[in-house]
């Protein structure tokens, strides 16, 4: 009897593991989605930056932009 009380409560201590690391797992999953993006907002903050301090010309800027949003 006490080897079965046991058991069931290792068992839900088991579920209870599985569905947090399953959470986690879906919300790391969407925080990694959304990721690119901000570093790509990020990127274009830096060319522009660079673009107003005389850094790169015209053409490069219009070049690395293109780079950017494909």
């Amino acid at each position: 009897m006490t080897f079965s009380m046991l058991l069931a409560f290792l068992f839900f201590v088991l579920i209870v593991i599985g569905g947090s690391l399953l959470v986690l797992w879906i919300i790391k999953q969407q925080t990694s989605i959304a990721s690119p993006t901000s570093s790509q907002s990020d990127a274009f903050s830096i060319l522009e930056e660079r673009y107003a301090k005389g850094e790169i010309d015209k053409s490069e800027f219009e070049e690395k932009k293109k780079h950017l949003q494909s």
